[in-house]
């Protein structure tokens, strides 16, 4: 009775401290924040690299001879590739560790940037956009994941969107970016524009290596404990409240290993559980979860806006808007609004249910 009365206690026990604790929790999230905030640097290097060729393919037609047809396929192969680097993000997360995977991919889209940028051909120009398409796709993983699992739970939501508007700054500054080095002659513009995306994943995958912490999720799965605890005291700022989270972590790494069945002949293990709720024998909840996460997906990418952000001056020269100033002007213009409409959705994201979020954000 007296272990089901303590059970009790500790399930009723506040997720967030009381008075006495605010600093610290103040100090965690502050860490946490910091935290979220470089590991976002990777969307807004993923958004430079989308939105950067918006500008740029029409000087690079002029200084390498490529035609409109060679530009889709270039462009368009980029989402192919980074389809790639998502499903190979997952396994490289789970493999390597949420902080290596993320230098990994700073390291990707450093080279695929400077590969595109001292390109001579069609060819060298298809093997960096290999390269940063990949990179693409683990940073659309990684970032997401690694915020979701250092978030506390009182601020998650609000880190956890913080991505977003990372990458909508990236394609913001690409946009600026080109405007501001279209000057120069045709030959060096466009290799400037992608050239200077090459050098932010530097610092970051330095950072990410030195300064960052692995999240506490990964380090239970691989039985470091003492490090998992380390870290949620620093995120959460209280110490009992970390204990609590660990018990939790330790408690759903526990569950996950019993759902997994043997692997290859190392000995390792894979969770299958996850795509047969899946896909196989859905319950209700999840077909309902599964229908709006696809649903959002799709009314997002059907309204066009992918196309927009990378043909955005094509668009709005066909619309009528002649001067090249002018149109890369409007392009920023763009870049601009996408951000106003999903910086209030950030901040509500803690306070509504979500969904009445949804429409603002996914307009963006």
């Amino acid at each position: 009775m007296d272990k089901e009365q303590q059970r009790h206690d500790e399930l009723q026990a506040p997720l967030l401290p009381g008075d006495g604790g605010k600093a610290a929790a103040a100090a965690g999230s502050a860490y946490a924040l910091v935290c979220s905030l470089v590991a976002s640097a990777i969307s807004v290097i993923y958004g430079y690299n989308r939105g950067v060729m918006s500008g740029a393919q029409k000087f690079m037609q002029d200084d390498l001879g490529i035609s409109d047809a060679q530009i889709e396929v270039l462009i368009g192969a980029t989402s192919i590739y980074s389809l790639v680097g998502s499903l190979a993000a997952g396994w490289a997360c789970d493999c390597a560790g949420r902080r290596r995977t993320m230098a990994l991919s700073a390291a990707m889209f450093f080279a695929g940037s400077a590969i595109t940028s001292v390109a001579g051909g069609y060819a060298v120009l298809m093997a960096g956009q290999l390269v940063a398409g990949v990179a693409c796709g683990f940073g659309l993983v990684v970032a997401p994941v690694y915020i979701a699992e250092m978030a506390p739970a009182a601020s998650r939501g609000f880190l956890s969107s913080i991505p977003e508007i990372a990458g909508n700054t990236g394609i913001l500054l690409s946009y600026i970016a080109d405007s501001a080095l279209a000057g120069f002659p045709n030959n060096v513009n466009w290799r400037l524009m992608i050239g200077v995306g090459a050098v932010p994943p530097l610092f970051l995958a330095v950072a990410t290596l030195l300064a960052m912490p692995e999240t506490p999720r990964w380090l239970v799965l691989h039985g470091h404990h003492d490090e998992a605890r380390r870290v949620l005291a620093r995120t959460t700022g209280d110490a009992a409240l970390a204990d609590r989270r660990l018990k939790e972590i330790v408690s759903s790494a526990r569950e996950s290993s019993k759902q997994a069945v043997p692997g290859g002949s190392d000995g390792t293990t894979r969770s299958t559980s996850v795509w047969r709720d899946i896909l196989i024998r859905p319950t209700r909840s999840v077909r309902r979860v599964l229908l709006a996460i696809l649903g959002l997906q799709f009314f997002q990418q059907a309204s066009g806006v992918a196309a927009l952000v990378l043909y955005a001056p094509r668009v709005f020269h066909h619309a009528g808007v002649t001067s090249q100033s002018a149109v890369l002007g409007a392009t920023i213009l763009l870049g601009v609004a996408k951000i106003v409409a999903i910086v209030i959705p950030l901040f509500l994201a803690d306070g509504w249910a979500g969904v009445p979020c949804c429409s603002p954000v996914r307009a963006a």
